[in-house]
């Protein structure tokens, strides 16, 4: 992304039963060349496969859905609470 001025951190992670979601700032620039930070989440769920190797992967079956969708509403009032800060 040309925008994009640098990664300032990885700010928290949210975890709940193997799914997490680490919330990170950027800082990018706008049209007028200003700097402002920007919040963005990745979810992801965390396993060991067959042969005892730890794996993740961005999909969930029905019985994650609701550790899934915890750790969104976790990611979620962080970010938004984030975001006040930053301001």
């Amino acid at each position: 992304m040309s925008d994009r001025v640098r990664t300032v951190s990885t700010r928290r992670e949210g975890r709940e039963r193997g799914a997490s979601g680490p919330a990170s700032q950027d800082e990018v620039a706008g049209k007028g060349g200003e700097p402002f930070s920007v919040f963005s989440v990745r979810i992801e769920k965390r396993y060991k496969d067959a042969t005892g190797n730890w794996q993740s992967t961005t999909r969930f079956k029905r019985g994650d859905l609701a550790d899934l969708e915890l750790v969104a509403f976790k990611a979620r009032e962080f970010v938004s609470l984030a975001e006040k800060e930053a301001e």
